[in-house]
């Protein structure tokens, strides 16, 4: 089962184990990435403008004439993906400096968080024929709704990964969810360069980090997790957080939000700062929680984690039973 709240990288680590095991994706999977792929562009861009706002930032007089456009091109879902009708508009704003600062500064700011990535790659992605490439599908991301099961044969163990939407409305059905299924291992995701991101659903007055740590205890508090059920935590988007740290106003954000922390500008170390602050908040259970600092994108790096768990899932599957 994984959880954890929106934009953590649950879905990602799933599409990652499909890569992972050479799982081919099916032509309607490569259809729905690839239109959801050219109306990355659009939202992002949506996006920058909000976040321009925010930050009393002005846009050149050409781009401020060009954002009513972007507002219709938004409103109709049909038209608002990448073509060659649109891409001028598209390509005229994101070129813009100021588009340009909040994309290196502000990253938090964008729902998609690798727009620069397929602007990179615009020519491959504009043309009529386009199929996404693996990377292109691990970068996207899509809204998970309800709950969604991917079956996967590992070395002739099957394994099914429920991948629970994390947004707040979608919270709402974990508890049925988990009720209604069985399930031998709980992963739960966090993404640990959110630490003074605040809430875009005003849930709470809180980074979104500081409410995955909530929902968190929620979860090892729950009665409906059994106290035999292995929990690991993946405290994951590391390379978003190595990105951030190296950054000064990042950094000082981060001295301000844990303002304990008395180590290096590490980010290895800051990442195990946070981790012992979920841990040592965490209720206590029968079997510890056991963690990785892990990036869904990188196969080479989750290849030996997945490894780790999956012996670590199986073993105990075996002690359950008495073998």
């Amino acid at each position: 089962m994984c959880l954890g709240i929106g934009g953590c990288g649950k879905t990602t680590f799933v599409r990652q184990m499909k890569v992972l095991h050479n799982i081919p994706w099916e032509e309607a999977e490569l259809e729905r990435y690839a239109s959801t792929i050219r109306r990355v562009f659009t939202l992002a861009q949506i996006d920058i403008v909000w976040a321009a706002k925010k930050l009393n930032l002005e846009f050149s007089e050409e781009s401020k004439g060009l954002i009513e456009k972007l507002n219709e091109l938004h409103k109709d879902r049909e038209k608002s993906g990448l073509s060659p009708d649109s891409l001028p508009l598209l390509k005229s704003l994101w070129e813009d400096p100021i588009s340009q600062e909040i994309v290196k500064k502000h990253p938090e700011m964008i729902g998609a968080i690798h727009i620069s990535y397929f602007w990179q790659n615009v020519d491959r992605i504009i043309k009529d024929d386009y199929k996404p490439l693996e990377e292109d599908i691990l970068r996207v991301r899509i809204r998970t709704a309800g709950a969604y099961s991917t079956v996967i044969c590992i070395e002739k163990n099957y394994f099914e990964f429920f991948d629970v939407g994390g947004q707040k409305p979608e919270r709402s059905k974990w508890e049925k969810v988990l009720q209604s299924h069985e399930f031998s291992c709980i992963l739960f995701f966090v993404a640990c360069d959110e630490w003074d991101v605040m809430d875009e659903e005003k849930e709470y007055n809180y980074s979104k980090l500081e409410i995955g740590k909530i929902i968190f205890n929620e979860v090892l508090e729950s009665n409906d997790v059994p106290e035999d059920i292995p929990i690991i935590l993946f405290m994951n988007r590391s390379d978003m957080f190595q990105a951030r740290f190296e950054k000064d106003e990042s950094w000082e954000s981060y001295k301000t939000t844990y303002p304990d922390y008395k180590g290096e500008r590490n980010y290895k170390d800051g990442i195990n700062h946070i981790i012992k602050i979920f841990l040592d908040d965490a209720p206590k259970r029968k079997h510890p929680v056991r963690h990785y600092i892990t990036n869904s994108l990188d196969k080479n790096s989750m290849a030996p984690v997945w490894k780790a768990v999956k012996e670590f899932v199986m073993q105990k599957a075996i002690n359950a039973v008495g073998i």
